[in-house]
């Protein structure tokens, strides 16, 4: 039957064919290559559609010699040859910024603006100290590349290029950045490529607004707090070969954006993964998984979503959203999605989904679900639990595969060979990665790589001694992530390398190099006097502390420290032959002096010494601490409190102010609280600090010089003002509700872990006025019964969290949700308490839809008092119903069931509370087949005394059952 079926339908299978051929056509957005000025980078190398990000691409950083600079600003041309800057402004010979570390905080770190020539902003460190308003900033500027810099601590943006054209962005580090790492809008023909960001606040960690043409390849964008990549009302841009991971928001946000093609990008582990709103988007060859929400929530039309890798996400596979019109889903792997694998809502018409493989998908009876409009069309999808019969064995389910709104026609038996290329990222170098300095044996590290198909991979590491000209196998067949390096079978150099090499075991390759050069350095060091090292007034017994010196070789190294009290003219010696950095110096015996130095030298045991001095002198002078006199009990604190402490006195007689300390850890960090009192007596606002239940308080006195003492409080207090906020999970808006419902909510924390109970309110006007549910609860939630309700669309629900120590907390309810009820079908039809037989008619009342939907209706029956039910009909739209009780056995527990159903599924339902006997069955003729005629048996013949009667009653009886059929 199937293949008559085929057969008869090969025109849709051709038609199908076609569309597909047709739109994937219509829709062809190509890689293209831009032409970008070079000369002061690695020349940059586009992609090729079916191949993973080339070496070529991985342009390096260079951070070595630095030159502390003021911010920059060039508004000009002529303004790169006035204040300096090397080259002349020719595509072979560009003006170079390059090499500086600029702090500041009040301005942009570099500022360009109405510039036409050639320049590099390369090699630089920004940082804005959290509140620069922006690190590298252009402005109507044209042909300018921005690579290899490091931007940090930014207000505003890392680095913003608008109104500007023909800019190259690329292999820098942006972090910390609260308005967006990388962005660019009202731009054309630029490239941002193999850029990190991180940490970054604002729309979009990596955002692309009003602007043509941007080519986005092989960047990672990580641990941001909203979006990680946002594209909005931008054309022709290619997003290629990203990894995207770990945001908070969405992976990728593509809003009013025609014409963009998204390709080989890694989206994983953040709050969703790609979500769009654009037209004729072309999404390929994407690993997409692990994410909070949808893989590719998609809004739009004539787009192609074809050849993605996309799993293991929270939500759907693939959501198309409402009026998302002729796409073609084609070839992905839809696995393990938590809802279905792919969802068409309304609205959505003339969609072609074909050669996708569905593979445990979590949605309910299928793994798909069409709630779409007309004509989307399902066709030769595999489906992981619809792989048969297939009796004629022709690759095709016999039967087709159910999905909500549609089916499968033709369901395959196995999956579908898809479109998705192994991809290979690289492994990302950790250590070494530029200025370090390498003794004995050190960690080479990196941040494993991920092979798109779960090939197994392993690490080779080689090593260049001359930058990158040459390299040598180090080690190879690793399948860790780190590699322990004995960096003494190597000469002393400054001009290493390390590369890390991926290998899959399908062949793929990818690697990654360290992003500057570091030095091996196996002679004895010399020690690094850490304390006290210049500007210290210091007493009593202080910690002399120097870093310690290795010697390449692994000789025991001791060491000898010194004093001087004549800026190092003479030394006295204090300790020798110590075989550890530090040592505690008894300054109580020395006289009051200010030209105090310290001097440690290290001595391997082959002779070799290296020494270093204290960077400048330091003062011994004392003051006495200033004792804390406040009893705090053993009752928490909250609001203000007042503190009192003795005075303190200088050696010198010097004046004295006050500084107060506050630690929520028992003393392992200090909040400062209040500095530059003059007065014994301070009330503290303990609202300003984090609660605490090892809660501290610290006093230090300092002298006009500089010399503290400190006095800390005898044991720990609690500091409590502090109850976390109840979050409602449900319900929290948009919800359509009726009966008994659970209201849930999160489990406030308090600071000190006293008890909390909740009170609970609702409100049917939007939050105006408010009604109580429930108090003192102790769990986070409670069964509202909204029977009693009358339906509304402005339900809230308001939840506050209370403290034994009396704190609260609360929460709304972030929208209002509807209260839904329907009307129960009251039986009107009473059968009494004889048998019914025959045709019997059942009325009841209709059911109103408290929201003005149509309802039908469905019968049950039941044999055995309710205890199970059997349908007789449903669908019905009129409210009296007339039963053929023969079709059901004589019995005398019977109930009749009516069953309201709205157009949105609501249910409600009524019982006939009395039971009721059916009886069809005539009772049997009496035996006559024998008479006693004295002591004779005479035989009578049933079949002839009554042959007649029963031949009328039989042919009645059969007239009405083919009336009844």
């Amino acid at each position: 039957m199937k293949k008559i079926l085929f057969n008869r339908n090969k025109l849709l299978y051709l038609f199908l064919i076609i569309f597909t051929m047709v739109l994937c056509h219509s829709l062809n957005v190509p890689v293209q290559v831009m032409y970008k000025p070079v000369s002061c980078i690695e020349r940059i190398c586009t992609p090729s559609e079916n191949t993973d990000v080339p070496q070529s691409m991985r342009l390096k950083t260079y951070h070595s010699n630095l030159i502390e600079h003021d911010p920059i600003s060039i508004s000009s041309n002529n303004q790169f040859i006035i204040q300096g800057f090397p080259g002349s402004g020719t595509i072979d010979d560009p003006y170079l910024i390059e090499g500086f570390s600029i702090t500041a905080s009040s301005e942009s770190l570099i500022s360009i603006s109405g510039t036409t020539a050639y320049f590099c902003v390369r090699s630089n460190i920004l940082n804005g100290l959290n509140f620069a308003p922006e690190g590298i900033h252009f402005y109507n500027v044209s042909n300018g590349i921005i690579s290899n810099n490091t931007v940090y601590n930014i207000d505003g943006g890392g680095i913003t290029v608008d109104s500007s054209n023909q800019i190259l962005i690329g292999n820098n580090t942006v972090s910390n950045c609260n308005d967006g790492g990388i962005s660019t809008g009202y731009s054309q023909n630029n490239t941002i490529i193999n850029n990190t960001v991180s940490g970054c606040g604002g729309h979009g960690a990596l955002g692309i607004g009003e602007t043509k043409e941007v080519y986005v390849y092989n960047n990672t964008v990580k641990f941001n707090t909203d979006q990680g990549l946002f594209i909005g009302s931008t054309q022709k841009t290619v997003i290629g070969y990203n990894r995207v991971f770990e945001n908070m928001g969405s992976g990728m946000s593509i809003v009013g954006s025609p014409n963009i093609v998204c390709i080989g990008n890694f989206v994983h582990d953040n709050g969703w993964g790609i979500r769009a709103r654009s037209d004729s988007c072309v999404f390929k060859r994407n690993v997409i998984y692990n994410n909070g929400g949808y893989g590719i929530d998609f809004g739009g039309s004539n787009s192609i979503l074809a050849g993605n890798d996309i799993y293991d996400n929270f939500g759907s596979g693939i959501s198309l959203e409402y009026s998302s019109n002729y796409n073609n889903i084609s070839s992905n792997n839809l696995t393990n999605s938590s809802y279905y694998g792919l969802v068409l809502s309304s609205l959505t018409s003339f969609n072609t989904i074909i050669w996708n493989n569905f593979v445990e998908n979590s949605g309910g009876d299928s793994q798909a679900l069409n709630e779409g409009y007309i004509n989307n069309i399902f066709a030769f999808n595999h489906w992981s639990d619809w792989t048969g019969p297939d009796i004629d064995v022709d690759g095709i389910v016999d039967n087709p595969y159910g999905i909500g709104g549609g089916e499968d026609s033709y369901p395959l038996t196995s999956q579908y060979p898809s479109a998705v290329v192994d991809i290979l990222t690289s492994p990302a170098l950790l250590t070494p990665n530029g200025g370090e300095v390498y003794t004995l044996t050190e960690d080479i590290q990196w941040l494993p790589a991920i092979d798109s198909k779960g090939h197994v991979v392993t690490y080779s590491i080689s090593i260049s001694a001359d930058n990158g000209l040459t390299w040598e196998l180090l080690a190879s067949g690793l399948n860790t992530t780190n590699y322990l390096w004995n960096t003494s079978s190597v000469a002393d150099g400054s001009t290493y390398l390390i590369k890390v090499i991926t290998n899959c075991s399908e062949g793929e390759t990818a690697e990654d190099t360290s992003n500057g050069i570091f030095t091996i350095h196996n002679y004895l060091s010399s020690p690094t006097i850490l304390s006290p090292n210049g500007g210290e007034i210091i007493n009593g017994t202080i910690p002399i502390q120097w870093s310690a010196s290795p010697d390449s070789v692994g000789h025991d190294v001791t060491y000898t420290v010194y004093y001087s009290i004549d800026d190092g003219n003479t030394w006295i010696l204090i300790d020798s032959s110590l075989n550890t950095p530090s040592l505690n110096w008894d300054t109580s015996g020395l006289r009051v002096g200010e030209n105090f130095t310290i001097k440690v030298v290290a001595t391997c045991t082959e002779g070799l010494t290296a020494d270093d001095v204290s960077d400048g002198l330091f003062m011994v002078h004392y003051i006495t601490p200033p004792t804390i006199l406040t009893s705090f009990g053993s009752d928490p604190l909250k609001g203000t409190v007042s503190l009192q402490w003795a005075l303190s006195t200088d050696s010198l007689g010097q004046d004295v102010t006050y500084s107060v300390f506050y630690s929520s850890n028992n003393g392992s960090s200090w909040i400062p609280v209040v500095s530059g009192l003059n007065m014994t007596n301070y009330v503290w606002n303990t609202t300003n600090v984090p609660d605490s239940a090892s809660s501290l308080i610290k006093i230090t006195a300092s002298c006009s010089a500089g010399l503290i003492s400190e006095d800390i409080y005898s044991s720990t207090f609690s500091v409590h003002n502090e109850l976390s906020k109840p979050i409602i999970l449900s319900p929290n808006g948009g919800e359509i509700l009726n009966g008994t419902i659970p209201i849930q909510w999160s489990v406030s924390s308090d600071s000190l872990n006293h008890d909390v109970t909740y009170t609970v309110y609702y409100s049917s006007d939007g939050g105006n006025t408010w009604n109580s549910l429930v108090s003192s609860l102790d769990v986070s939630s409670y069964d509202w019964d909204t029977s009693v309700l009358a339906t509304g669309t402005n339900f809230t629900i308001k939840v506050i969290a209370t403290c034994s120590e009396g704190l609260t907390a609360v929460d709304l309810s972030d929208g209002s949700f509807m209260i839904h009820y329907i009307t129960a079908p009251i039986i009107s039809t009473s059968f009494g308490e004889e048998s019914l037989k025959g045709m019997v008619t059942i009325q009841w009342a209709a059911s109103t839809d408290s929201l003005g939907q149509e309802v039908t209706y469905s019968l049950y029956y039941s044999p055995d008092d309710g205890s199970t039910w059997i349908p007789i009909v449903s669908d019905l739209t009129t409210t009296t119903y007339t039963w053929n009780t023969t079709t059901v056995p004589d019995g005398a527990n019977y109930k009749i069931k009516v069953v309201t159903t709205s157009s949105d599924g609501l249910t409600s339902e009524n019982i006939l509370g009395e039971v009721f006997s059916v009886h069809n069955t005539p009772p049997p003729p009496p035996d006559f087949s024998l008479f006693i005629v004295g002591l004779a048996l005479i035989p009578i013949i049933p079949e002839v005394y009554f042959g007649r009667r029963l031949s009328k009653a039989l042919s009645r009886k059969s007239e009405e059952g083919v009336s009844q059929i």
